[in-house]
């Protein structure tokens, strides 16, 4: 009997709270709402309340607090609750959405030729209309291509009319012609079995000028005796380079070398030439020549 009362007792006092509750009204002209912008998380939401004695706001569940200003928001959905003094709620929700963002997709860059300032910067991007373009701080234009460029390093801002900014670097490169890889093989001495192959690319059709001759498609030439080779190389854009290659004499040797015992004067020195000829030997650098592969003493 006696829980029964108490239940009924606590069931009359939570209908007269309930029916204590006041209506908390929103002041007018709140709430204020502002959106994110530029893809930050700038937005806001202001709520100011009357109702039952002070007010206070939470957002999201969060602690309650005197102020109903929530900043710092990113786009999402919200609410914010509100509470009286006798602990009547009130709740708002609200939908943030992300209203000015740039977005760039792509930088196209076209490098310069090799004899022209004729590179080329493209910016693909999206946004609120219309976006402007600047070039190292150059005056805004809405196009978004930029040409003529020299070689180097560039700065991109883009603006869009709520003053959003993004900025980008592009870099342009002169084209011209670049070696990919060479292949010597030296000559046997004596002989002209060396052979040189060079592999190069650049603009289209690359070809190549040996010792001065024709420009052929030809890159690799055999027969070759020791000594340096020109070699010119020109592309499909009238690029050239040139390019000076060395073959070596390929000689088999071995030196069996004696020292010297007791310091005297015995020490030898013999080489031992394999590969085919005549050899002559020097010891001094190259002063003096003998037909003996042998040095003693």
């Amino acid at each position: 009997m006696k829980s029964l009362l108490l239940f009924i007792t606590l069931f009359l006092l939570s209908s007269i709270a309930q029916a204590q509750c006041q209506p908390i009204i929103v002041q007018s002209g709140y709430p204020i709402v502002v959106n994110p912008q530029c893809g930050d998380n700038n937005g806001s939401i202001e709520v100011l309340a009357q109702g039952n004695g002070a007010i206070t706001y939470s957002l999201n569940g969060q602690p309650f607090q005197a102020s109903g200003l929530f900043d710092m928001l990113a786009p999402g959905n919200y609410t914010v609750t509100m509470m009286d003094a006798a602990g009547c709620t009130e709740a708002l929700n609200f939908p943030l959405s992300n209203q000015s963002e740039i977005i760039v997709n792509s930088i196209i860059e076209e490098n310069a030729g090799c004899n022209a300032d004729n590179g080329r910067i493209t910016v693909n991007a999206t946004g609120v209309d219309p976006l402007m373009y600047q070039l190292d701080g150059g005056s805004p234009q809405t196009g978004n291509v930029f040409s003529g460029l020299a070689p180097g390093n560039y700065t991109i801002t883009i603006t869009d009319p709520n003053n959003c900014v993004e900025i980008r670097t592009a870099r342009i490169r002169r084209d011209g012609i670049s070696i990919d890889n060479t292949v010597v093989v030296d000559s046997n001495c004596p002989g002209s079995n060396g052979s040189i192959t060079i592999t190069a690319s650049g603009t289209g059709t690359v070809r190549y000028s040996f010792e001065g001759g024709p420009f052929t498609t030809t890159n690799s030439w055999n027969g070759l005796a020791a000594g340096a080779y020109d070699i010119d190389i020109e592309d499909g854009a009238g690029c050239t380079r040139e390019e000076r290659v060395v073959v070596n004499s390929d000689i088999n040797y071995t030196i069996d070398i004696t020292n010297s015992v007791c310091e005297s004067n015995n020490g030898e020195i013999v080489v031992n030439v394999t590969s085919p000829g005549n050899w002559e030997y020097s010891n001094d650098n190259g002063a003096n020549y003998q037909t003996s592969n042998t040095f003693s003493g």
